[in-house]
């Protein structure tokens, strides 16, 4: 999955228990609504999946757009859907 440079949110599907949980953010990155959500190298601090080089360990999808262009590590946090169903294009 490419990343997102502006806001897809995604369709979750209905009849499914879907939980979410908010995450540190990296510093100087955005994570867009609808971005697949990853963790950087077990740092405990989350970026958009597949990003670069690093290995990351997919979280779920964010909810709404997390903008840390200008904070440090853990400054804000991203909602990320961690369960349920969606529907990918």
């Amino acid at each position: 999955m490419a990343t997102l440079a502006a806001d897809t949110p995604r369709e979750f599907d209905a009849g499914f228990e879907m939980f979410t949980e908010e995450l540190p953010v990296i510093a100087s990155d955005i994570i867009w609504a609808g971005a697949a959500v990853g963790e950087l190298n077990d740092t405990g601090t989350f970026q958009p999946l597949g990003t670069g080089s690093t290995v990351d360990k997919f979280a779920g999808f964010a909810l709404f757009k997390a903008d840390n262009a200008s904070g440090a590590a853990s400054a804000i946090k991203v909602k990320v859907q961690t369960k349920g169903k969606v529907t990918l294009a």
